[in-house]
């Protein structure tokens, strides 16, 4: 059964996505064992059945009964898990469901994980039920709108969300040519041996001299410039992530101390753009370290910091898996709890690294809910619907593959009025990545 707090938490987002107006909708709940009861302003009611003890199992376990229904619009299928007796309106849990998938319930429940640590696309609820390319709670959602609005609250205010498209980009690399041995193996290693490319071999060269007579018209920061000036072109706010290492330390591929970096970080927020912390590879478990990084981060914003994301993904959810490996401190907490001991309140991590899609069943900003604690925090999630290397490294697809996903999951976000949160890299413009940029990510922002 879920708690008093969880079941408000979950309607609280349902119904913010169901029913925006300019005032919030306000209601009460009632909840017991089998059903929880919405009571409206308006003195109108909902009975929403939910799970039994034995019906939440097999949902976690991927054999609950499951019946696919019109989405929103009608144009892909749902599926619904029924629950209850047969005689409520809406004969099927939209809440459990919804809590597991926006609390990342399920990550808490498995010890699976990849090399990275990360909970894994394979065996999560998505991939079970076949919903990973649905915004499921939100579709749930629409679901309500339009049952509440025909049958309980027909004169509602309503106020359509604006759907957004996000773009972000993770300054993993800075420089190309940082040093005549990396240029070498850069340019020879890979250019000419590797994609046995001679045309690319000339236009390195070109760029390695204007790199060595100023180190700010390097090829990966002057992709910076190209994404923010594309964002400006289509009245886009980028978001920037930047790691606040030094070198020697551990993940370190550029000093944060670096002028150049002042430079960029500058030039983005001149732009209008946003600006926030990379947490490096270890951070994720870290509060300390992780403190350390964001304290560097507000020393160059001369501002404070409260947005970012994590390093490869790494976000556990409740304290990570396993026993910590010998690189990682020995007393580990959850990604959650390191943010919000750190301050931070937006993060743009949750997105599945080997699939593209819903890791939690929303496309809608929302408060990410401590589990151990059993409360919504202030961490708001910007969940990551798509990100470039999942594309190709992952998923193998081609540029016209790539553009018919991205194309289906940005119908799927604007039906549900929902955010497009988009992640491309800025090494990943010039060389052999160019028409994938060129074809994929600016013909789908």
């Amino acid at each position: 059964m879920l708690s008093n707090n969880a079941v408000r938490y979950t309607l609280n987002h349902l119904f913010a996505v169901a029913l925006p107006a300019d005032e919030a909708l306000r209601y009460a709940i009632g909840i017991t064992e089998q059903e929880v009861v919405v009571l409206f302003d308006a003195g109108k009611s909902l009975a929403l059945p939910l799970f039994s003890e034995k019906q939440k199992k097999a949902f976690l376990d991927g054999t609950a009964e499951c019946r696919w229904m019109d989405s929103a619009d009608g144009k892909v299928q749902i599926p619904l898990f029924p629950a209850g007796d047969g005689h409520h309106p809406l004969p099927y849990d939209l809440v459990t469901p919804s809590f597991v998938l926006l609390s990342r319930e399920e990550e808490t429940l498995s010890q699976e994980r990849d090399t990275h640590g990360r909970f894994p696309y394979k065996g999560s609820l998505a991939d079970k039920y076949g919903f990973v390319h649905l915004p499921l709670v939100d579709e749930y959602a629409m679901l309500l709108r339009r049952w509440i609005m025909d049958n309980l609250l027909p004169d509602y205010p309503l106020v359509p969300r604006q759907p957004q498209v996000v773009p972000t980009h993770d300054v993993d690399h800075l420089f190309r040519f940082h040093g005549w041995g990396q240029a070498l193996k850069s340019i020879f290693g890979r250019d000419l041996l590797i994609n046995r490319r001679l045309a690319d071999v000339r236009t390195s060269l070109r760029e390695y001299r204007a790199c060595r007579r100023d180190s700010s018209k390097d090829p990966y920061v002057l992709a910076i410039d190209e994404l923010i000036e594309q964002s400006k072109v289509r009245n886009l706010k980028s978001v920037f992530f930047f790691k606040t290492l030094h070198y020697l330390e551990p993940d370190c591929t550029y000093n944060i101390g670096d002028a150049v970096v002042r430079g960029c970080v500058e030039r983005i927020q001149q732009a209008g753009m946003g600006v926030g912390i990379h947490g490096s590879y270890e951070s994720y478990a870290d509060p300390e370290r992780f403190a350390v990084e964001k304290s560097r981060m507000e020393q160059l914003l001369h501002q404070e910091v409260t947005g970012g994301r994590q390093h490869y993904l790494r976000f556990a959810c409740g304290t990570p898996a396993g026993p910590p490996p010998e690189t990682e401190p020995s007393q580990r907490t959850g990604t959650l709890q390191v943010w919000a001991q750190n301050g931070m309140t937006d993060d743009y991590t949750l997105g599945f690294a080997e699939q593209v899609g819903f890791r939690c069943g929303t496309c809608h900003p929302y408060p990410l809910y401590d589990l151990e604690k059993d409360e919504p925090t202030a961490v708001m999630e910007h969940p990551l619907i798509v990100m470039d290397g999942t594309l190709w490294d992952y998923m193998n697809l081609s540029v016209d593959q790539s553009n018919e996903w991205i194309a289906q999951l940005r119908r799927r976000c604007a039906a549900v009025e929902g955010d497009f949160v988009i992640l491309w890299h800025n090494h990943l413009l010039g060389r052999n990545y160019r028409e994938a940029y060129q074809s994929i990510y600016l013909q789908q922002i």
